[in-house]
């Protein structure tokens, strides 16, 4: 069993061939369905001459709770991918120039809607992905 402790996996997001990284984007994706939600963290990166290495970073899945509108979960989709990039740069040593999140219109219209009030719920959610995000 000690020698379990010895053991090293180096985490590489590119090949070794790859050069120096002139650019680093990180690209959060993020869905639900009646049955589930997930998300996948990718980090994208670009060297001088611009070639492209792209690696998955994270990635997570939830089992949808029963009897929750798609909206809803779409929004919790959108708030675990929000909560994964955070914590991912802040385990990362790396500089980010560009962070993206893709998501669906009706979380959009959640996060870019400052007129309507919404349940406790969605208005909790909406505010974190607003403290974690940009929403330019």
């Amino acid at each position: 069993m000690l020698e379990l402790e010895k053991i090293h996996v180096p985490s590489c997001y590119h090949p070794a061939d790859f050069g120096d990284v002139a650019r680093a984007e990180i690209v959060a994706f993020s869905d639900a369905s009646q049955d589930s939600i997930g998300i996948a963290v990718y980090l994208r990166q670009f060297n001088n001459s611009e070639k492209v290495s792209t690696a998955l970073m994270f990635s997570q899945s939830k089992v949808a709770p029963l009897k929750t509108s798609i909206p809803r979960l779409e929004l919790c989709g959108a708030v675990l991918a929000v909560q994964a990039v955070n914590k991912l740069l802040k385990d990362i040593d790396m500089k980010i120039d560009e962070i993206t999140f893709t998501d669906s219109k009706e979380v959009l219209g959640y996060i870019w809607n400052e007129s309507w009030r919404f349940y406790v719920y969605v208005a909790n959610q909406v505010e974190l992905i607003r403290r974690y995000s940009s929403t330019n």
